[in-house]
């Protein structure tokens, strides 16, 4: 490899100059490896949460925004979850 770092051969030769490269690689590596997994879990918590009610009451694919909306402001209140999807506003 020419003009650049090959990390094995400059780490076997002590070439310090590289290894701050080889530092800010594996830096930069571990920290997209711990982004991925908060992404990975923050995926999960959201696909729980939405089968949460389906789980419960049956789909919930067939309401709209507004119907969904209501639901939610309503289950924010209600004594029983029941009562909060129940009914109309």
């Amino acid at each position: 490899m020419t003009g650049g770092c090959d990390f094995e051969r400059d780490i076997r030769f002590h070439r310090v100059g590289c290894i701050p490269k080889l530092v800010e690689a594996v830096v930069a590596r571990r920290k997209g490896i711990e982004q991925g997994i908060e992404q990975g879990r923050e995926q999960t918590l959201c696909e729980l949460l939405e089968e949460l009610p389906a789980s419960r009451f049956g789909s919930l694919s067939e309401a709209d925004a507004a119907q969904l909306s209501l639901w939610f402001r309503r289950t924010l209140t209600a004594p029983l979850l029941e009562q909060g999807l129940a009914g109309e506003e």
